[in-house]
């Protein structure tokens, strides 16, 4: 067990499914500088976990640590932010996150040091201090900790004793976050073996890939920020994975290609004698499960391959079955995320689930490894996520939570399990069930922040594709005092890309306050998945395949067509918003549309997915010399000139995402066909507006909708 965190730190016909009304018909209005204030803000509980060998759980809540034992109706305070910081002696403004380390002991993560706190005495038992520049800190059970210093990795062990594992020159870096840019289910890039004897991490060799500068203008002063960016189609990073040994102090590198392979999905056996290690070809239609030797480094076996004809997306670990003998593996390879049961050489035993449904997450095992807990979304009904119990050998799935939302569940190995829930009536709750479902405790119901505001109502629909024949979830955010004989103008929110669902029956349907803030200012907000959005089968998601942004676009319009069909909605005043390929979808749509979109927002857009870095475009569009037409049909650059309606272009001046050559491309193919669009950048901000500048990013969009979608607010 590690823990890892980073210092410096989203048709024809309507079916009515569910209508939440505004929780109040007051006079009181959302405001910008409250949203800003976090006076919206829903209160949780946080870093919910089991305590290890007991029916006793622990999490975050009003700036403690709290204890509950399954039965207890309320909770134990082991340690306030305020008694912490006293201990430490230095200010703790929020309590930090945690780890149990073994029955007793709780290793707590500070800024600059790592605490182990022994809860039967409530004293501080070791406390391990980081360097100041430290990051991407790793903290292994034992409390020995990885961290990068700049471009190289250290470790510091149970003594305290800080040692260099890496000496690289510039352009390599190791255990730093971004190996592969986090499109392979990884957001870091350091692994601790289960007893902690060994280290894996990344070596990120970017020494081929072009640099590009980002532009922070402060006063009188203008900073360059050089990074490196592999273009599609470009060059890409070469990636090694070294194994470091705490005990000789000496690393192995795995016997590995040197190609432009992805190591991805890192396993280490229980007993820590292997590393298990997918190896996916640059056109990320094949992979290979790779099992290498511990402590050489020697590739012990080639498992199983597998192939797709469009793109494979491997982001889940091997997860053992308690001991080296078997694991399970994820996989779309029958259309939809399941789970398969290989023996550890790697021969095949059994499919574990089937079915129409997505497997989100494995949440754990019980103590025999009989039974395996998984959260699931239904292609049937995509709006929540389910808590699923299946048996192993026989495959008999059974659905444990009961109650209408998304859950999130912590599962013990003690016949009990933690389920936070969230629906769009209900912010967030924990309660305690048992496998059944059962309510045993309930822990924590959060207020609705908005009991007494004009808020939105939210209504669930269905539209059929625009081949005819899929069924699409879309939902109607409605003003507060929704009067149907009225005429409203619409907000059209878009995403529509690949590994995202925006419409569900979660809090803020998962898009957030400011499509819910419009609708509060007299818009109907209109939201849609269409084909090429996630958890309804891989069908349906790589439909978009080697042509982004033309199936979506059919299916919005689709949406579009329904929508007109109503009688409180204002065909002429309808607008276009999104961000990151939501910018992307909302300029295709003025293009393909500006008889239709009056007004577009469109920020920190794509513009052309030769612009884009390497694994997300190629996964998608596969190279560029590949696919020369499907690039261009998919570009915004070359009819600009269809764009009638007024279009304002928004993005960060630091964007590393989608990198401002994206919209300088734009501005520049809008100059040449003489189209008129507005353009606003936020300097010092990256691929989002964060901080108290969303504010004004919010009050700028509203204005720009108001204007030009002809509402008064006088």
């Amino acid at each position: 067990m590690s823990f890892h965190y980073h210092i410096k730190q989203a048709a024809a016909l309507c079916i009515l499914l569910l209508h939440v009304p505004s929780v109040g018909f007051s006079q009181e209005e959302l405001k910008i500088d409250e949203y800003i204030q976090g006076k919206y803000a829903v209160r949780k509980v946080s870093n919910i976990c089991w305590r290890p060998n007991s029916t006793c759980f622990s999490y975050i809540k009003e700036n403690s640590l709290c204890m509950n034992d399954v039965a207890a109706l309320a909770p134990r305070k082991l340690l306030t932010a305020k008694e912490l910081s006293e201990s430490i002696g230095e200010p703790v403004a929020a309590f930090p996150l945690f780890q149990w380390q073994n029955t007793d002991d709780l290793t707590i993560l500070l800024k600059h040091s790592i605490i182990s706190y022994h809860v039967p005495t409530g004293k501080i038992k070791k406390t391990v201090q980081l360097d100041g520049n430290a990051d991407n800190v790793d903290v292994a059970g034992n409390l020995s900790v990885a961290f990068t210093v700049g471009n190289n990795l250290w470790v510091k062990d149970t003594n305290g004793m800080a040692t260099p594992v890496t000496n690289n020159e510039k352009g390599i870096t190791s255990g730093g976050t971004y190996v592969y840019r986090e499109e392979f289910g990884t957001s870091k890039a350091t692994f601790w073996s289960p007893r902690c004897n060994f280290l894996a991490f990344y070596e990120n060799d970017e020494r081929r890939i072009p640099d590009y500068p980002l532009v922070d203008y402060k006063g009188n002063n203008a900073t360059v920020t050089t990074i490196k960016y592999p273009f599609a189609g470009g060059e890409s990073q070469k990636v090694r994975l070294g194994i470091y040994n705490m005990a000789t102090g000496k690393t192995k590198f795995l016997a590995t290609t040197t190609g432009d392979e992805y190591l991805t999905n890192i396993t280490w056996s229980p007993d820590e004698s292997s590393i298990y290690v997918l190896a996916v070809n640059r056109e990320q239609n094949h992979l290979v499960l790779k099992k290498f030797n511990a402590k050489t480094g020697e590739l012990s076996a080639r498992l199983f391959e597998e192939s797709s004809k469009k793109y494979l997306e491997p982001r889940f670990k091997l997860y053992f079955l308690g001991n080296d003998s078997s694991f399970i593996y994820m996989s779309r390879k029958d259309g939809f995320q399941h789970m398969f049961l290989y023996k550890s050489d790697g021969t095949f035993i059994s499919q574990i689930d089937t079915g129409m449904h997505e497997v989100v997450n494995i949440s754990g095992f019980d103590k025999t490894f009989e039974n395996v807990y998984f959260t699931a979304i239904e292609a049937s009904n995509p709006l929540e996520q389910h808590l699923y119990k299946c048996n192993i050998s026989t495959g008999a799935r059974t659905r444990i939570t009961r109650e209408p939302g998304f859950h999130n569940p912590c599962v013990g190995q003690n016949g009990y399990i933690i389920d936070s829930a969230s629906s769009i009536k209900d912010p967030f709750s924990m309660k305690v069930i048992d496998e059944q479902g059962n309510v045993i405790t309930d822990i924590h119901t959060s207020k609705n922040p908005f009991s007494s505001y004009r808020y939105p109502g939210c209504k669930f629909v269905n539209i059929t594709a625009a081949d005819g024949t899929t069924k699409l979830w879309g939902c109607l955010l409605l003003p507060g005092a929704f009067d149907s004989t009225r005429k409203y103008p619409v907000i059209h929110y878009v995403y529509g890309g690949p590994q995202v669902q925006l419409v569900n029956n979660n809090w803020y349907n998962n898009v957030g306050f400011q499509p819910y803030y419009l609708a509060s200012k007299g818009y109907i907000v209109f939201i849609l998945d269409p084909r090429g959005s996630a958890n309804r089968g891989l069908e349906f998601e790589s439909a978009t395949f080697r042509q982004l942004g033309t199936v979506e676009v059919a299916d919005y319009l689709e949406g579009i067509k329904f929508l007109k069909q109503k009688s409180f909605v204002d065909p002429e005043r309808i607008g276009v918003y999104g961000w990151s390929y939501g910018g992307y979808m909302a300029i295709k749509l003025m293009e393909e549309a500006s008889d239709i979109y009056k007004a577009g927002v469109a920020g920190s857009p794509v513009t052309d997915w030769k612009y884009y870095e390497v694994m997300y475009g190629e996964r998608y569009m596969d190279k560029p010399q590949e696919n020369p037409e499907g690039y261009k049909t998919s570009s915004t650059l070359y009819e600009t000139g269809k764009i009638h309606g007024k279009l304002l272009v928004l993005g960060g001046g630091l964007d590393y995402k989608t990198v401002p050559l994206n919209i300088a491309s734009f501005l520049n193919a809008c100059i040449d066909q003489k189209t008129q669009v507005d353009y606003f950048s936020f300097p010092g901000h990256e691929h989002g507006v964060v901080g108290i500048d969303r504010g004004y990013l919010l009050d700028k969009i509203t204005s720009f909708m108001d204007e030009n979608l002809k509402i008064s607010r006088k």
